[in-house]
């Protein structure tokens, strides 16, 4: 029996969140401080990559874990899946990083607050990023 093609299935979910996903920022802030994120020696690393937006679900929240109070339109939660192939266009972080708390993405004219993501990952290949955040 051939071996499972980890390689061929992320190709794949790129080739799907491409057709059907925008392009987007991804923005991490670094702070030399990290209790004072918005001090000015925080440094940026902003990331083109491909996101789709997912609509809004209890099972997406229970996914992540999160507990909202009231609706979730209320709440102005997102979830959506991110391609692991990205683009850095400035800054000195990595060259690939997984969304993370208090990353900015920035789709469809909008700035979204990461406050979680989970990685696809089997046999330690990424394949995509799942990420919830807020308006």
């Amino acid at each position: 029996m051939a071996a499972f093609d980890y390689g061929m299935m992320s190709d794949t979910a790129l080739e799907l969140l491409t057709e059907f996903g925008t392009q987007a920022t991804l923005t991490r802030v670094d702070a030399d401080d990290p209790s004072d994120w918005q001090s000015s020696g925080a440094t940026q690393s902003i990331y083109e990559v491909t996101v789709v937006m997912l609509p809004v679900s209890v099972g997406k929240a229970d996914n992540f874990d999160l507990k909202f109070e009231g609706n979730f339109t209320m709440q102005q939660a997102r979830f959506g899946y991110m391609a692991v192939q990205m683009k850095k266009i400035s800054g000195t972080g990595a060259e690939s990083i997984q969304p993370q708390p208090t990353d900015i993405i920035s789709v469809n004219g909008e700035e979204l607050v990461v406050i979680g993501s989970r990685d696809l990952n089997p046999a330690g290949t990424p394949v995509y990023y799942s990420f919830a955040a807020k308006a």
